[in-house]
């Protein structure tokens, strides 16, 4: 599970899909429009709410609920 900012400077967008392009493996990216690096403007809602439906089913045993 990967956050991407589309407006971070500091890790930009393009080689965060770049190396999430590389990753085995169930992965899911929740593209965050207003993302900045960091908790900033509260635009990290989509991201923590997909990681805590991440979080739930792993430590169950359970596959990645992959989107």
């Amino acid at each position: 599970l990967v956050g991407v900012g589309l407006i971070d400077t500091t890790c930009p967008s393009p080689g965060v899909f770049a190396a999430c392009n590389q990753l085995r493996g169930p992965q899911e990216i929740v593209v965050l429009p207003l993302g900045e690096h960091g908790e900033k403007n509260g635009s990290h809602g989509p991201y923590n709410a997909r990681f805590n439906v991440w979080k739930q089913t792993l430590v169950k045993g359970n596959s990645a609920p992959v989107k």
